[in-house]
């Protein structure tokens, strides 16, 4: 098993997500003892829910570099570390908490690093997934950000509240023109009035 394979393991509450843990032992594909796989909360997380839903295409791996818009708790943080390989990096933008600062590890042995940063700004680089899990992002801020940070043949990951119909239905019609639509995930059972979006950027070169 690679360490950044999504697996099933049955739990006593049901069917979740699972992730190889980084910092665990080399384990047989048959091994599903709980020390070595980490549980992804599907009633937490977007993309474990999305991957209940049916998610069909997994765009994060071990050589992925991430930039997420939203707040991330422990147990989600630990999850995108359980995907990639060491010296990835995973930035994490969050405008609207200008205390998470700085750099977080959560082990010494761990070479992958999360950033926080509070504004584009401090931003550099380009990133194979950008993953936008915060619902007050508007179509404006969508667009800035792909055009500036999105790899050419990156995937853009987007939950999106389906209360506003008319912003819903704007935010779908103008990302379809720059991006192909790879899959609409409903995670309404995880999510009250959400969907999961799941793009291609069409600026292959």
């Amino acid at each position: 098993m690679k360490f950044n394979e999504i697996v099933k393991w049955k739990t006593s509450i049901g069917d979740f997500p699972c992730t190889r843990k980084f910092d665990s032992d080399n384990l047989s594909v048959d091994d599903s003892s709980k020390k070595h796989l980490r549980v992804w909360n599907s009633f937490k997380s977007t993309l474990s829910a999305a991957i209940i839903c049916g998610l069909e295409i997994m765009p994060i791996n071990k050589t992925t570099n991430i930039l997420y818009i939203g707040t991330l708790d422990d147990d989600i943080k630990l999850n995108f570390l359980d995907l990639v390989e060491n010296n990835q990096e995973i930035i994490v933008l969050n405008e609207n908490n200008p205390k998470t600062n700085g750099d977080y590890n959560p082990t010494p042995t761990r070479n992958a690093s999360i950033k926080y940063v509070n504004s584009l700004e401090q931003i550099q680089g380009k990133f194979l997934v950008i993953y936008i899990d915060d619902v007050d992002f508007t179509l404006e801020k969508i667009a800035n950000l792909s055009n500036q940070f999105l790899n050419n043949s990156g995937y853009l990951i987007i939950s999106l509240k389906k209360s506003s119909r008319e912003k819903f239905e704007k935010i779908f019609s103008n990302l379809s023109q720059s991006f192909q639509i790879i899959q609409e995930l409903n995670i309404e059972s995880y999510f009250r009035n959400k969907s999961l979006f799941l793009f291609k950027n069409r600026n292959v070169k």
